[in-house]
């Protein structure tokens, strides 16, 4: 329902460069592997300014990336850009040729057609790699990428494991081979993890160690951030707790937050420890350890403004999503006042929207989501949210035919046909929303003409099956009103701004 609170963590393989390697170690957790989100979501990585350059598709391979040293791979660029594949790929079979030490040149159009968001072309160009260059092991790696992004676990597991040999082997770029060999491990504990099988994950994450963390150069202060081995060590330290068989978890715990300062140590961006081990305390359904390492967060946050700003944005949205709206509230509002005109204030700013709303706040909540769309006007979130606000205060009816109006277009929005980058979650979410404002406006007939073709469309936000029933009980239908109200409350997605009215109304109709 709101992208904008996502954490954003680490890849499963651990390529900062590579877009198809950026799954996140959250989406791996028991009982979270459904929600998986599609690889390609993240294909803007390795642009500048809106252009595929020469540095964006060779850096962390190669020391040099300046296209002056590779004048084929720029003029193949264009190409590309004209739309003309074909010569592309002759331009970077030629580069191949003056440096052998370069990725096939099928990767690199592969590379290409993931910048521009083309999955199929881009598919293509890395079946095309393995066949012109079956000794070269990183197309195998994309490729279990896509695979377990798509929960396809056993042919990611054989994809990795055919990289893994290949690796092994791979000796035209040093680079590039232990890249290789560091993101096969990482895949292949990828797999473990998703299938819970934690011995063998921790024996492939300490593989990785071993290849991003080399011995001479443990992370200090002053080194430069290993961001791989920040990774690597978040991951261990996931996979110790959850391997800890005592369900008070407390040797796990301890092993694991040691891992996590590690994290911080090889990359001050990681997770803060207490805010890590609160994660996996919430997902074992440890909700007092969650808080009180929360509260142990919060209360010594780093000295770094920018890992504070974000350790305070994460305890907002742990407490958001476990219904305690007034400290969301509270460390939301902290966040913001360190940098109130950062991006991320834009973050904080919408955790203290949704809080006031959680808290009946209606005043503070339309306040906040007004400030938000005049700040980042075409933000759904804000907007979506503001025209719900509008919508509840009944006795306006003046504001009701603004949530009308902001419902409309982005329920247009949403329907527009974007091809492959239409958001199936953004067209149910802003349909909903287009009915609920009707069904506030006692429009009840256009609302349920709403509700019936969202219902067609599959899985729906607790939110959206709260509203489904509020709309069933103005109808007097008891059953399915009661159906949708516990629906709602048993709902997988932790955030469910509605979640006291819904059990108020479930308690009243029962």
């Amino acid at each position: 329902m709101i992208d904008l609170l996502r954490d954003k963590t680490h890849p499963i393989t651990a390529r900062p460069r590579g877009p198809l390697s950026a799954l996140r170690s959250e989406a791996i957790r028991p009982g979270m592997l459904p929600i998986l989100v599609a690889v390609l979501a993240l294909v803007s990585t390795g642009r500048a300014n809106g252009q595929i350059t020469v540095s964006s598709l060779l850096k962390n391979e190669m020391p040099d990336t300046s296209a002056d040293k590779f004048p084929e791979v720029a003029r193949a660029i264009e190409r590309f850009n004209d739309r003309d594949s074909e010569g592309a790929v002759r331009l970077l079979q030629e580069a191949k040729k003056k440096n052998p030490e370069l990725p096939p040149a099928e990767m690199l159009l592969a590379q290409m057609w993931i910048m521009e968001n083309q999955s199929r072309q881009a598919q293509n160009a890395l079946e095309d790699c393995t066949k012109n260059n079956p000794n070269d092991p990183e197309a195998y790696l994309v490729m279990g990428d896509l695979a377990f992004a798509d929960r396809r676990i056993t042919e990611a597991e054989l994809l990795f494991e055919k990289a893994e040999q290949l690796a092994a082997g791979f000796k035209e770029n040093a680079i590039r081979a232990n890249d290789f060999r560091g993101r096969s491990e990482a895949g292949l504990a990828a797999v473990a993890e998703s299938r819970e099988q934690w011995d063998t994950a921790k024996k492939y994450i300490e593989n990785w160690l071993k290849i991003v963390e080399p011995s001479d150069k443990p992370p200090g202060a002053g080194a430069e951030p290993n961001t791989r081995a920040a990774n690597a060590h978040d991951r261990l330290g996931r996979v110790i707790f959850h391997a800890d068989p005592d369900p008070t978890k407390h040797q796990g715990a301890a092993d694991a937050y040691k891992h996590f300062q590690q994290a911080v140590a090889a990359d001050s961006n990681s997770i803060q420890p207490d805010i890590a081990l609160a994660q996996l305390y919430e997902d074992a359904d440890m909700h007092v350890m969650a808080k009180k390492s929360i509260a142990l967060a919060v209360a010594h946050p780093p000295d770094d403004p920018k890992a504070k700003l974000a350790t305070l944005l994460a305890a907002a949205r742990w407490a958001l999503e476990t219904g305690l709206a007034d400290d969301a509230f509270n460390y939301a509002k902290r966040a913001y006042d360190l940098d109130p005109k950062s991006k991320r204030a834009l973050e904080a700013k919408s955790v203290m929207g949704v809080a006031a709303r959680m808290k009946g706040d209606t005043a503070t909540a339309e306040r906040t989501f007004e400030e938000l769309v005049t700040a980042s006007p075409g933000s759904f979130l804000a907007s979506n949210q503001l025209a719900q606000v509008l919508a509840e205060q009944k006795s306006d009816p003046e504001k009701q035919r603004r949530a009308l109006k902001i419902a409309s277009d982005n329920e247009a929005a949403a329907g527009a046909d974007h091809g492959a980058l239409r958001d199936p979650a953004r067209l149910v979410e802003s349909a909903a929303t287009l009915g609920w404002v009707l069904l506030m406006m006692d429009r009840t007939s256009e609302a349920d003409r709403m509700f019936k073709a969202i219902t067609k469309a599959g899985v729906a936000s607790p939110d959206v099956l709260y509203f489904r029933g509020r709309l069933y009980q103005e109808q007097g239908n008891k059953k399915e009103a009661i159906s949708s109200f516990t629906a709602a409350l048993a709902s997988n997605h932790k955030l469910f701004v509605h979640r006291d009215d819904a059990q108020k109304w479930l308690a009243k109709l029962k």
